[in-house]
């Protein structure tokens, strides 16, 4: 603590704002009191014509010093041509932007003009999803038996099954989701650097798609800041496509660990908010056997959740005993149903698809400890759980624990049976989702309470110098007004019944001495007008220039007569 605040105190960005800050308050201390400066006698700097002359050229040479050349060469950048393309670039992240602000702002009011007073976005979590591209995302939000506003995007996605471009926010009654282009959670793999020492900035036109990525995901965690729900946001969703993670566990995995402590790292420093992470195996139907398995049992299977919750630091001794009392549990359930399956390859189907879960268990579970690992040397949020679902069946499934052995030893693979699963049967994901995920928004807090009592100290010394201010200047107005009204009386005192031209010299200079001392409780009025007396509320003498006029003219009269 104390070595980061030494190391800004040596900083030459601390040493330039503090030599400014002496600069400008000798500056005011300087037209204030540079008057009262004198040399035998001789006041040099009364002239306030000239003190400004002083300070201005002092100015100019601090301004010539600190801040012609980086003038110079921001005016010379201007005209370069990188920076001309800098500025295309950020054109077109800002038409990105607009797009994602305006379609949340439509998905924000179809919601509140379809449940009107039922909705209350205070009240709403907002979650986040991320994920490689083609991983399942938005079929997992739109496919999970959550009821949305109807839009168009809804009903094109059910249609085309597009992935999605950009942002998505979908507006439930429990929470909201906000849906991610693929190409952000992996916007690095747009960065293909040919040395060690090259940077995305050194070939723009290389390099364009990832900077405008960069660009519009960043911008678009900085617009969360606004803080349209219960929270800026209070959840992460991994989505990790079980196919892809079955196949190429390694590669896969390991570029999914960097995106994702990047992107949680990145939602962190923005948002300032520590969060819960959740990763969500999608696309379980891909197993072969899944429809078999769970067909065995009542519709209402699909309401539950299929996977393991955590609340403390993980060890591998714990996600084995999780693992295996969640895969115990599946092959109990089984067995109890053993009865209800006539067909040998359905029981067969069944049982091989519990051995591909303990396959892919076994594979989650070194994912999840490499992530702990990997996220908390970067990132104060934290794993939350990993969940398993299947949104929506439309695929030929297949059995990876066969294609495994296949592989291993050089075995020519089983071809896959042409008969497509076509269900739209969610599994898993509207009570992951409605009884898990959205119940968790009070787990989402402020990343550093050091943020939080700066910001407490900085509302506290504003509140306290508005009321200093605030109390100065009332205070200073009061005592304005009584001083002019002394000085009023004093005048009319010194005037009444006083016939002037009837005194002889002497009582004429008497008055005159009378009249100037009570007018010299003004200094103001026999010095040169400045703009600080309508800082300082030094106004009130204005109230008495006529006073002086008299003075002056009395002054000339006792001295034509003398």
């Amino acid at each position: 603590m104390f070595k980061k605040i030494f190391d800004f105190v040596k900083s030459r960005l601390f040493i330039t704002a503090f030599l400014l800050c002496c600069i400008f308050l000798l500056s005011i201390l300087f037209w204030f009191w540079g008057s009262l400066v004198a040399f035998n006698d001789i006041y040099i700097f009364s002239s306030s014509f000239l003190r400004f002359s002083i300070i201005l050229i002092i100015w100019l040479i601090v301004f010539l010093f600190f801040l012609l050349k980086p003038i110079i060469n921001f005016i010379s950048s201007l005209k370069s041509e990188k920076r001309l393309k800098f500025k295309v670039l950020k054109k077109e992240a800002d038409e990105f932007i607009y797009k994602s602000k305006r379609n949340f702002f439509l998905s924000l009011k179809d919601a509140k003009e379809t449940w009107k007073n039922d909705l209350k976005t205070k009240n709403l979590p907002l979650i986040i999803i991320i994920g490689n591209e083609g991983a399942g995302k938005s079929t997992f939000i739109n496919y999970s038996d959550i009821e949305y506003p109807l839009s168009d995007s809804l009903e094109s996605y059910k249609k085309f099954h597009k992935s999605t471009r950009n942002f998505a926010l979908y507006v439930s009654k429990k929470g909201a989701l906000l849906d991610t282009e693929g190409n952000y959670f992996s916007q690095e793999e747009f960065f293909k650097p040919t040395s060690s020492d090259e940077i995305p900035e050194d070939d723009i036109d290389k390099n364009r798609d990832f900077l405008i990525k960069k660009n519009i995901w960043k911008k678009f965690l900085t617009f969360l800041n606004k803080n349209f729900f219960h929270s800026k946001l209070n959840g992460i969703i991994l989505v990790v496509d079980t196919v892809i993670f079955l196949n190429n566990p390694k590669e896969y995995s390991k570029n999914l660990i960097r995106y994702l402590t990047k992107r949680v790292n990145e939602c962190e420093k923005t948002l300032n908010l520590k969060l819960p992470i959740y990763i969500v195996f999608s696309k379980l139907d891909l197993i072969e056997g899944m429809k078999e398995y769970f067909d065995i049992f009542d519709k209402k299977i699909s309401d539950k959740i299929l996977g393991l919750s955590f609340d403390k630091i993980l060890s591998e001794e714990f996600l084995n005993n999780e693992f295996k009392e969640l895969s115990d549990s599946l092959l109990c359930s089984l067995m109890s149903k053993n009865s209800h399956i006539y067909n040998i390859e359905n029981k067969n189907k069944s049982y091989l698809f519990l051995k591909q879960l303990d396959n892919l268990f076994a594979l989650a579970k070194t994912f999840i400890l490499e992530v702990q690992e990997e996220n908390k040397l970067k990132n104060n949020s934290y794993l939350r759980g990993v969940y398993f679902v299947s949104a929506y069946q439309e695929n030929i499934p297949r059995n990876f624990l066969l294609d495994a052995i296949c592989e291993k030893y050089n075995c020519k693979k089983v071809l896959s049976k042409s008969n497509i699963i076509h269900n739209k049967q969610s599994y898993f994901v509207k009570s992951l989702l409605e009884d898990l995920i959205f119940t968790d928004y009070s787990l989402s807090t402020m990343k550093s309470y050091s943020k939080k009592l700066s910001f407490l100290i900085i509302i506290l010394i504003i509140s306290f110098g508005t009321y200093a201010i605030s109390s100065y200047f009332i205070s200073k107005n009061n005592k304005e007004f009584e001083k002019s009204q002394n000085t009023l009386r004093s005048l009319q005192l010194l005037l009444k019944d006083q016939d002037y031209q009837n005194l002889n010299i002497k009582q004429k200079a008497d008055f005159l001495i009378e009249l100037r001392n009570i007018l010299n409780t003004y200094p103001e009025l026999w010095q040169d007008n400045n703009i600080f007396q309508y800082l300082n509320l030094n106004l009130s003498y204005k109230g008495f220039k006529e006073a002086k006029q008299l003075y002056y003219k009395l002054n000339e009269d006792v001295l034509k007569n003398t």
